[in-house]
């Protein structure tokens, strides 16, 4: 065993020594306090009647009552520990699977396009393996993400059975699109400067992608489960969500769109550390999936 190793394991222990006192502290300042109690309520019935018994008494009812606050105080305390222990053990957890994946220990504020196809590629890359993930992304077309993400994951699946990401039975990916209404995507181009046509050709491009991969899962017993719904109206967010963390973007407009050298940006919400952002923007996926149609995707022609 190595010096540090050793060094390391006595400051463990000394801590353990610590709490364990603390414990016993609390414990035996209980028992005190109840002895105590019982032994002034005894010499109170003993006294019978008059001033001494009635001093006697309500002291012994003072430190049976302090005996049980105590209790109650060391129970709160050892419950504290507890919670704040598993929470930094969820944090260590969190730190040293973005640190593995070479992002850093504190997720951005912000990100980029780029940004976000990096950090979601590493998040997946480096999720526990074969653990429960959930992957929910809404947008227009999806044809950025099926390229970035899911064609890369399609070729891992292909080539590994034991893939981490579409090979996992308990991977749930749901996906939100906007349904090719031409009326609607006349309204959107004119509201965000793009061109219509390309964006229906792009939504029925990625609706056929997402079937010839439901196709290529449904070849192995163990596979992620891809659920893809179309949208009548026009969120107001796109959304990228990897468990718990979560990418909301505001809907660029046209003004915002032209204007010189703006680009868009997607916030980062983690569950830790912007917990009420993370749960609203869930809650907004949710509110929009359960509003959504589910797409007719055949498994098996």
């Amino acid at each position: 065993m190595e010096m540090k190793d050793f060094e390391e394991e006595v400051v463990e222990s000394e801590e353990k020594a610590k709490k364990l006192l603390s414990k016993i502290g609390y414990f035996g300042l209980c028992v005190l306090c109840l002895l105590v109690g019982v032994v002034l309520l005894i010499a109170a019935y003993k006294a019978a009647t008059g001033k001494t018994s009635e001093i006697l008494e309500s002291l012994g009812w003072n430190f049976v009552a302090s005996a049980f606050i105590s209790f109650l105080f060391s129970l709160k305390i050892d419950l504290d520990h507890k919670h704040k222990n598993n929470l930094m053990m969820k944090k260590i957890h969190k730190i040293v699977r973005y640190e593995l994946s070479g992002i850093d220990s504190v997720l951005p504020r912000y990100a980029n396009d780029t940004q976000l196809e990096n950090i979601v590629r590493k998040l997946l890359l480096h999720s526990q393996n074969h653990g429960e993930l959930n992957i929910d992304v809404m947008g227009v077309s999806l044809s950025r993400f099926y390229k970035e993400q899911l064609e890369f994951f399609a070729e891992q699946f292909k080539k590994d059975k034991d893939d981490k990401v579409l090979g996992n039975p308990n991977c749930r990916i749901r996906l939100i699109m906007q349904k090719p209404d031409k009326q609607m995507l006349d309204i959107i181009s004119l509201a965000e400067g793009k061109n219509s046509e390309i964006m229906e050709s792009k939504i029925v491009d990625t609706i056929d992608k997402v079937q010839q991969l439901k196709k290529l899962l449904s070849k192995k017993k163990k596979h992620a489960q891809i659920e893809l719904k179309l949208n009548d109206d026009c969120p107001a967010q796109t959304i990228t969500r990897i468990n718990d963390v979560i990418f909301p973007q505001v809907r660029p407009v046209k003004k915002m769109a032209a204007k010189e050298g703006s680009k868009p940006f997607f916030n980062c919400y983690d569950s830790d550390r912007e917990k009420e952002q993370f749960d609203y923007m869930l809650g907004y996926f949710e509110a929009v999936w359960d509003d959504s149609e589910t797409a007719e995707v055949d498994d098996n022609d």
